[in-house]
């Protein structure tokens, strides 16, 4: 029975295996094949280039090109002779892991020698997907890619519409403002340049009390913007309300890249606080000394730890540049029309300080470049009980230095040493008393406070004392009259000290 390997991959030939030899085979119609005869030596095959090896009956052709089967001789064994695109026995065939199998003639079954494993099993045909998981498999990748498309298309786009000065400019300033309207300090800071400043007040605590005071709501930014400088000064304009207030500004920003957008008009200034010495300033709840102090847009509240002082607000719109009028037309008619318009815009301007019913203090909305000018209008003053708390406690002290027959006393009344005129007073013999305008004049001292140490309070009213002594004159004793001096010094209250403390000087 003819035996042919189907599908069997050989294994390669090991030098530690024995070399078997075929046995004789019967050629066609029982003849026996010639012997093969070594080529002589020089010769060339007349084997044309590129025509298959020789097939044996049965045996399918290989797709591959095989070396030429062996054949036993009677005589010794010669090895076949090498062609152009043959390979020797035991070298792998171009492009194949292992070398070209070898099969026996027609009619004879080879085994492997003893101890040499058999080939891997042969496998069978791949089993092919169906419909179903393959429409699935192309479904899933028409989503990736759709995903991974819509994921660079969005990022290009974020990327596209910020990719000038000035809708980065634009974009800054809105996620600027959105980040004071939710007290968010950190975020703020990324817009602005607060290097080597005191940030005392730009923190989440002072935009909290400012967004109770005013919120800030209906951010609006003009995509309408005009380059400065150069092309990446950029002046962006904007829209918000402030507790009920229409606030409209600019914003100076210089936006050289995504990664430096700045803000350079981000920040407001608090810079008058050094006539508030001792008086315990305080902004939104915070505790300031003689400093400047860097505030974001916002509402402030000013207060005063001091019970005794309040802030001076007569003249904080006095001067303000929106309540500048304009320039009155030439004619009658419409001078009366042009007066008309501006007492109407003033009353429906907001005001920008007020004693608001939700603020401890006083009330300061900056929010604009002009507000931060307010503040050098505002000064502190007594409260109107401290007013009286003053006049009480110099009415008191002098009245205290009049009882005292001294001719020297507390209150800056010297009649000691010799007058003029010769007289010697007499110790213990001064008599005095409080004229009648020097009585209603300290119901009305004009308080003053010291620039330096405002919590020290004085006044340039003058008192007049009229006093009488006993002296001696020649040798003489005898009363008299002071016509001139005896009076008493400039009174000054220090209400730093607790309780307050008179003086004169």
């Amino acid at each position: 029975m003819t035996s042919t390997p189907e599908n069997r991959d050989p294994l390669p030939p090991s030098d530690d295996e024995p070399t078997w030899a075929l046995p004789p085979a019967a050629g066609p119609a029982g003849k026996s094949p010639a012997a093969v005869s070594p080529p002589p030596p020089g010769a060339v095959p007349q084997q044309h280039y590129g025509q298959p090896a020789p097939q044996f009956s049965g045996q399918p052709a290989p797709s591959q090109e095989f070396p030429a089967p062996q054949f036993p001789a009677s005589g010794p064994e010669f090895p076949e002779p090498q062609y152009p695109g043959q390979q020797a026995p035991g070298q792998p065939a171009p492009g194949q892991a292992f070398p070209a199998p070898q099969f026996p003639p027609p009619g004879v079954q080879q085994f492997p020698p003893p101890g040499v494993p058999h080939g891997p099993a042969p496998q069978g045909p791949r089993r092919k997907l169906s419909r179903g998981a393959l429409i699935g498999i192309i479904s899933g990748a028409v989503a990736l890619v759709l995903l991974i498309g819509g994921s660079i298309i969005g990022v290009a786009a974020s990327i596209g519409a910020r990719s000038t000065p000035e809708t980065r400019a634009v974009a800054a300033v809105e996620e600027y403002l959105t980040a004071l309207s939710e007290s968010d300090a950190e975020a703020a800071l990324e817009y602005v340049d607060a290097s080597g400043q005191v940030r005392k007040l730009l923190t989440d605590k002072v935009l909290q009390r400012s967004n109770e005071l005013a919120p800030i709501s209906g951010i609006t930014v003009s995509p309408e913007t005009k380059s400065g400088r150069s092309e990446y000064d950029v002046t962006v304009s904007v829209s918000f309300q402030a507790g009920g207030d229409t606030v409209k500004r600019t914003f100076d920003v210089y936006s050289y890249s995504e990664e430096s957008v700045r803000i350079s008009d981000g920040l407001d200034l608090i810079s008058d606080t050094y006539g508030y010495d001792g008086l315990g300033l305080q902004v939104n709840g915070v505790e300031l000394e003689a400093e400047s102090y860097p505030v974001f847009p916002g509402s402030y509240d000013f207060t005063l730890a001091n019970p005794y002082f309040t802030f001076d607000t007569s003249k904080l719109n006095a001067n303000h540049p929106s309540d500048e009028p304009a320039e009155a037309p030439e004619t009658d008619a419409e001078t009366t029309a042009a007066a008309l318009s501006i007492q109407t815009a003033k009353a429906e301007k907001p005001v920008k300080a007020t004693q608001n019913a939700e603020a401890e203090g006083t009330l300061i909305k900056m929010y604009t470049k002009d507000d931060t000018e307010m503040l050098f209008t505002m000064s502190p003053k007594l409260t109107p009980e401290g007013e009286q708390t003053f006049r009480d406690l110099v009415r008191e002290s002098l009245n205290a230095c009049i009882a005292d027959t001294s001719l020297k006393t507390a209150c800056g009344m010297d009649l000691s040493g010799e007058f003029q005129d010769g007289i010697i007073p007499t110790e213990g013999t001064a008599h005095r008393t409080l004229p009648a305008e020097s009585d209603a004049l300290l119901n009305e001292l004009t308080p003053v406070l010291d620039f330096e140490n405002p919590a020290v309070v004085s006044t340039y009213d003058y008192l007049r004392v009229d006093t009488t002594i006993e002296g001696e004159l020649d040798g003489q004793r005898g009363k008299a009259e002071i016509l001139f001096g005896g009076d008493p010094g400039s009174p000054s209250v220090d209400f730093g000290q607790d309780p307050p403390v008179v003086s004169w000087r």
